[in-house]
């Protein structure tokens, strides 16, 4: 599984965009499949240096794949932050639940 998926992100990738857009790219993989394409990713954006924006409901995945991570609650942007500062500091407490980390104060 996933082969599809690893040609795809290759392909959009090569083609060298100043920006790549991946809508939950992983959502329908197995675990296995799901851990070699984000490492795979994660190699690719650093070897080619792009802005990627990926969407994910998956905070795991956020929290490993993301540089900068933005939290939306209710369609606006409620934290924007490094994956250190949303377990941290998050910014309200919808932040913390979806997290699971502290909360805030």
């Amino acid at each position: 599984g996933g082969e599809q998926q690893r040609i795809g992100i290759v392909r959009a990738i090569i083609a060298e965009p100043k920006i790549l857009l991946m809508d939950e790219p992983f959502s329908a993989l197995d675990a296995i499949s799901r851990k070699q394409l984000q490492a795979l990713t994660k190699d690719l954006h650093k070897e080619f240096g792009m802005t990627t924006i990926f969407v994910t409901h998956d905070t795991d995945e956020a929290l490993k794949l993301g540089d900068r991570i933005a939290v939306l609650q209710e369609g606006e942007i409620v934290q924007v932050a490094d994956s250190e500062t949303i377990l941290a500091q998050p910014a309200n407490d919808f932040v913390a639940d979806l997290f699971g980390g502290a909360h805030h104060v």
